[in-house]
């Protein structure tokens, strides 16, 4: 989630201090995640899938505003 929000701009880059944005970059770093919520589906607590669950969903909707935002829409 962090490399995602990182290439997303969300978190700076920790030695220059800037923001960049990497969407193809963040989408890779999403997918993988949503191949993680599948392979680990009926392996995780409630509590573990409720949480990537979450995540995923937060940030697709993030990723979605970027994009839409970088297209002009």
């Amino acid at each position: 989630a962090t490399q995602s929000l990182f290439a997303m701009g969300a978190i700076p880059d920790p030695r220059t201090g800037q923001r960049i944005q990497h969407l193809d970059l963040a989408r890779h770093h999403i997918d993988m995640l949503a191949v993680i919520e599948e392979k680990t589906k009926g392996n995780l607590t409630e509590d573990e899938s409720k949480l990537l669950t979450g995540t995923l969903y937060e940030l697709r909707s993030r990723y979605i505003q970027l994009a839409n935002a970088a297209r002009g829409v």
